[in-house]
């Protein structure tokens, strides 16, 4: 049973926060605002959802409710035009007889066994996906009679890295250095090697915001980024962060340009590969209902 999540971003200055908070909203229900990459990050409804899972867009109801709800909470103004981002995600409630609502469904994973023999799990979110695959292994292990438990919850992804450990390098600034350590840990180390290859790569992607053009190139050569989009939502999270910013020609030219040499990309394929970006990010729906900066490519 399909469950659509939307969420929000707005700046920091237009409503700042130290802890996340837990903030009422209509129908006796509660959502969620906490500080999130530089942002406020709003969230999240649950409805039922029928639509197409490619592409699933932030519905202008949602939104509207999340920001009234946070302004009347914090007696502030908050309106669509103090977006930053919006964002939405389909979860797989398991379906059943039931005719409750979606938020009243329970987010636990299930494990079925057929006769078979065949072990599927389902339900859950995606933030549980390590300890959905533990219950699935454990199943498994035990159903063969062995003694050999899943160690996911032992080992840590990824190893860490304090800011002050990371090489100096001219252009990056100390929230640039805490952002790359918090994100990549000791892989950081190597996106300060690509910024120093050239001034221009250890430059911000967009103003006021930590990520590096470096990063881009990083996306692309160490973690299989093959378009914009892979890039600007699914690497980095600017996308999500300034929504306005880089899904104007001049920041997405500018960023296609950065890994274009890399990907083997000329001035032709470069142009289409910002049309393609800003096409998703209309189809994502990530500046918001009825964005018009979105609308047509360059």
């Amino acid at each position: 049973r399909p469950s659509r999540g939307t969420h929000v971003t707005v700046s920091a200055e237009r409503l700042p926060l130290g802890a996340g908070v837990i903030v009422p909203a209509r129908e006796g229900r509660s959502i969620f605002a906490l500080p999130w990459l530089g942002r406020t990050l709003i969230g999240t409804t649950d409805r039922d959802y029928e639509g197409p899972l490619d592409h699933v867009e932030p519905s202008a109801d949602d939104v509207d409710y999340l920001l009234e709800a946070t302004a009347t909470f914090f007696g502030t103004d908050l309106d669509r035009d103090d977006l930053t981002g919006a964002y939405a995600g389909v979860r797989p409630l398991i379906s059943t007889p039931d005719t409750k609502k979606s938020v009243d469904i329970s987010r636990r994973a299930e494990l079925f066994e057929t006769s078979s023999g065949l072990v599927t799990i389902t339900g859950g979110k995606l933030t549980t996906w390590r300890r959905m695959a533990k219950l699935a292994v454990d199943r498994i292990v035990e159903r063969d009679g062995r003694r050999a438990p899943c160690r996911t919850h032992e080992i840590p992804i990824g190893e860490p890295v304090e800011p002050g450990a990371l090489p100096d390098v001219e252009g990056v600034d100390d929230d640039a250095r805490a952002a790359l350590a918090a994100r990549y840990g000791h892989e950081a180390r190597r996106v300060l090697a690509i910024a120093a290859s050239a001034p221009a790569l250890a430059r911000p992607i967009v103003a006021g915001l930590p990520d590096l053009a470096a990063e881009a190139l990083h996306a692309v050569r160490h973690e299989q980024a093959q378009g914009l989009g892979d890039i600007l939502l699914r690497r980095t999270r600017l996308g999500l962060l300034d929504a306005r910013s880089v899904c104007s020609p001049e920041v997405a030219t500018d960023v296609a340009s950065t890994v274009g040499a890399e990907l083997g990309w000329d001035g032709e394929r470069i142009r289409g590969e910002v049309d393609a970006w800003r096409e998703e990010a209309r189809a994502e729906g990530i500046a918001g209902p009825a964005e018009p900066v979105l609308a047509g490519a360059s």
